[in-house]
């Protein structure tokens, strides 16, 4: 999930999955680049609107069996260039060329002995059959895309189980979406405000332990949906998904083992249902027990696990404020730790961030910061 941002704002103004600023056009404005922030698992990218990409996060390394950690400050990455959007996975990142074209991109370790080693980039691969395309979505087994002709487009990353090989993108049948987000089971937001499921897996490889890659191009309706404005983003698998009408009432389902979903009885719910719990939200992400929300007042809220803690005992099913945010604009969850984008131009994070917790928001850039730097 992204986190939206531009170094100059004058005037904001809503969309209906983010927020853009409109720019000072006199001549005594200077335009600044626009970044953006994509977070997952332990690691974030950057990008701006040049095309250049900066990562932070999970490129440790090994020496004489220490593990030695990054400063977690990001870091421009040479060798990338021309790219219009970049999304963070569990394990492959996806990056959208100016092209159009979809390229998988992400690190490696490579071990020198048994007590020494790195992680290391490598090359983007490009996708084979994904052209003119304009937003991605992924997790650690399935990615997603959504064309210029508002066509989505799955395919299988690395499927789980034993002896099953990526798969190459497919078209789904008869879904034109404005947005889409990507696990298990991946929903697809229409322009009428309809939600739509394709499972990215069905019944068994042979041992009854694993499902098989969905190879059909047919989706199905989610009953109950009407007027939907946006749906939730997953980063890594939670099955815990919301949808939320224009009027800012939320509707949930998936799991709600740890309260994330805001209902007290922890029972997984099988139909969209109302929330009392949450209202006017703008945006929410969800991943790993736990639900970020971005509410339309600017205050960020979070559900069931805490963010940056492994205690399975800490957790809420009512929505708690993070204190020392406002006026935020856009958010982002990564495995253990959020990203939240303020009015200013100002970027904040909190929970495991490197060899500390950091439980309230601790400053990452400041509006005069977000100047790309060699």
């Amino acid at each position: 999930m992204s986190v939206l941002y531009e170094a100059v704002s004058i005037a904001a103004t809503s969309v209906k999955f983010g927020i853009s600023f409109g720019l000072d056009t006199s001549r005594e404005a200077v335009r600044e680049p626009s970044f953006a922030v994509s977070a997952a698992h332990r690691h974030n990218v950057m990008y701006d609107d040049q095309g250049k990409v900066w990562y932070w996060g999970g490129l440790d390394k090994y020496v004489d069996g220490d593990r030695i950690l990054e400063d977690f400050k990001p870091k421009l990455v040479s060798g990338l260039e021309d790219v219009a959007s970049a999304h963070a996975g569990y394990t492959t990142d996806l990056l959208i060329k100016k092209d159009g074209t979809v390229w998988e991109w992400g690190y490696k370790y490579t071990a020198a002995d048994a007590k020494n080693g790195d992680f290391s980039f490598v090359p983007p691969r490009k996708i084979a059959g994904l052209e003119r395309i304009v937003a991605v979505s992924s997790i650690s087994s399935v990615g997603g895309a959504i064309d210029e002709d508002e066509s989505v487009w799955i395919w299988h990353i690395v499927p789980a189980g034993p002896e099953l090989m990526p798969t190459k993108p497919m078209k789904l049948k008869d879904i034109q979406a404005v947005d889409l987000s990507v696990d298990d089971n991946v929903h697809i937001l229409k322009a009428d405000g309809t939600v739509w499921k394709w499972e990215a897996y069905v019944g068994s490889n042979g041992n009854g332990s694993y499902a098989r890659p969905n190879t059909s191009d047919s989706v199905t309706k989610v009953e109950g949906l009407r007027d939907i404005a946006a749906i939730s983003h997953t980063t890594g698998s939670g099955k815990t998904y919301f949808a939320i009408k224009e009027n800012g009432t939320v509707y949930g389902w998936g799991r709600n083992d740890h309260g994330n979903l805001g209902r007290s009885d922890y029972l997984p719910v099988s139909k969209p249902a109302v929330i009392p719990e949450l209202k006017d939200a703008a945006s929410i992400v969800t991943g790993g027990g736990k639900t970020l929300i971005l509410k339309k007042d600017g205050t960020v809220w979070t559900l069931g696990l805490k963010i940056g803690q492994y205690l399975p005992t800490l957790y809420t099913d009512k929505p708690k404020k993070v204190e020392g945010l406002e006026n935020v604009v856009s958010i982002a969850l990564g495995g253990d730790h959020a990203l939240a984008a303020t009015k200013d131009g100002s970027l904040w994070s909190w929970g495991y961030w490197g060899t500390s917790n950091k439980e309230k928001p601790v400053l990452v850039f400041s509006a005069d910061r977000l100047r790309p730097a060699e």
